[in-house]
C-alpha cells in the first residue's frame, strides 16, 4: 500500500515539475483575460518555430518520463525480490516459535510425569 501512494505522490510531483499541472488548471479555469484577449497574428514561420519548439519539449518530457518510469519499475521489481527473502526478523520469529512449542511439550510431559509420579506414592502409601 506505500509502494502504491509514493508512485502516486510521485506521479503528481512530475506533473507539477513537468508544468503540466498549471496547463490542467488554466484548461479547468481560463481567467478572463485570457477568454478577452485575442490572438496576435502570427506569420507562418513564427508558427512553425512554435510547433517545433514545442514538439521538442514535448519529445524532451517524454524521454525524461521513460527514463523516470524505468527507475520506478527497477525500484519495484528490486523491493519485490528482497521482500522474497526471509529476513533477520523473521528468521528469529520463527526458531522463537519452535522453541514455544518444544516449551509447550516439556510442560505437558513434566506434569503428566509428575502425575503419575505422585499417582503412585499415593498408591503405595495407600497400601503401607
Amino acid at each position: 500500500m506505500k509502494i502504491i501512494a509514493g508512485i502516486l505522490l510521485f506521479i503528481t510531483a512530475m506533473f507539477t515539475t513537468l508544468g503540466l499541472a498549471s496547463i490542467l488548471k488554466a484548461q479547468e479555469n481560463p481567467s478572463v483575460s485570457d477568454i478577452q484577449k485575442a490572438p496576435p497574428e502570427l506569420s507562418s514561420n513564427q508558427v512553425i518555430c512554435d510547433l517545433s519548439a514545442i514538439k521538442d519539449q514535448i519529445a524532451q518530457q517524454s524521454q525524461e518520463f521513460s527514463q523516470e518510469m524505468r527507475q520506478i519499475k527497477r525500484e519495484i521489481a528490486l523491493l519485490r525480490h528482497t521482500m522474497e527473502k526471509p529476513g533477520l526478523k523473521e528468521v528469529f520469529a520463527g526458531i522463537g516459535y519452535i522453541f514455544g512449542l518444544c516449551g509447550v511439550a516439556f510442560y505437558f510431559s513434566a506434569r503428566k510425569k509428575r502425575n503419575s509420579r505422585n499417582s503412585r506414592e499415593d498408591r503405595s502409601n495407600a497400601h503401607s
